[in-house]
């Protein structure tokens, strides 16, 4: 049912803008599980131990790769910042797991998640991914808030990995990168990776008034520019905002927005007694700042309700009443 309004509000993508059905094929795959396990009483460690064990070998592998080739923008065959985030995603599910539902559980899972997670962190700082940072900013807050047992540890312990993360970025000269594009912007150059973000999010903004309702479709960018709207940076070709709510906005208008905005309302509605599942709704919407997971990501997109999904069926409320 959360998921409902955001696959309401793709439906003009296929109507209006003739888009291929991909998203409305998505509420099917994801109607199918839900059906084939509701019935099924299903362990949230197991859950959470496949996720994390996914998550090792994905990270190990990518760790692999980049030291054996060096860092490039495409990491087995798939642009780094498509790929990191969904490893992270998995990543912060057994890190949340890890602080939240870890106390009394048996040794062999707590080392499958702590593996998990420093493997998933270093597959982060080699593939500089500043994105993949929010995510594990977005889990200090909520430990502050849902954690009360043992909050201080959990910080310390949140505030030392971020920290080591952030340190390895500005040492690689990643960091600096970001700050000199915002000063380079500030003097008027708006080509650099912080600039042309931010150039994407005001020729959004502009091409959302001229389309409000329902938006340029999937493909907004390319018909933004066969419209006559133009880009400062002549060298950059437009596809995407680097930012999922203004992604959503040019592509499918107020009518997305709303929709996307209640689905993100209702799940976090349906997971506020769930540590995990909440840490990962956070974590997918801290990275959305600056990265498009729900829309034109379809990897990060059915990633994300797959995994709602398999923890939705194994929270406590589910299990218990089962």
């Amino acid at each position: 049912f959360p998921w409902l309004p955001w696959y309401i509000c793709v439906i003009p993508l296929t109507f209006f803008h003739d888009d291929k059905n991909i998203y409305l094929n998505g509420l099917l795959l994801l109607s199918l599980p839900f059906f084939a396990l509701s019935k099924i009483v299903i362990k949230r460690q197991l859950v959470i131990f496949v996720i994390s064990i996914t998550a090792s070998l994905l990270s190990a592998t990518i760790v692999f790769d980049v030291l054996l080739n060096g860092l490039t923008q495409n990491i087995l065959g798939v642009n780094k910042n498509v790929l990191v985030p969904c490893v992270t995603l998995l990543a912060i599910c057994s890190f949340a797991f890890l602080l939240f539902e870890s106390k009394d559980q048996n040794l062999t899972l707590k080392i499958t998640l702590i593996f998990s997670v420093c493997i998933s962190v270093v597959c982060i700082i080699l593939t500089e991914v500043r994105t993949a940072i929010l995510a594990l900013l977005s889990l200090i807050p909520l430990t502050i808030l849902l954690n009360k047992k043992n909050r201080l540890k959990h910080i310390s312990l949140l505030l030392l990995i971020c920290g080591v993360t952030i340190i390895c970025f500005y040492f690689s000269g990643r960091l600096q990168q970001g700050i000199d594009d915002l000063v380079r912007y500030q003097a008027g150059n708006p080509n650099s990776s912080w600039g042309i973000r931010l150039e994407l999010w005001k020729l959004s903004l502009d091409a959302f008034m001229i389309k409000p309702i329902f938006g340029w479709g999937e493909e907004a960018f390319a018909e933004m520019i066969k419209a006559g709207c133009e880009f400062p940076v002549s060298s950059f070709h437009p596809g995407h905002s680097h930012n999922d709510f203004f992604n959503i906005l040019v592509s499918i208008g107020a009518v997305g927005v709303l929709c996307w905005i209640s689905t993100i309302f209702l799940l976090l509605k349906n997971s506020a007694t769930d540590p995990t599942r909440i840490s990962f709704l956070i974590a997918t919407l801290a990275m959305g700042l600056t990265e498009r997971l729900f829309l034109g990501n379809r990897a990060c997109c059915y990633l994300t309700a797959i995994i709602w999904l398999l923890l939705y069926l194994t929270s406590k409320s589910k299990t218990t009443a089962k």
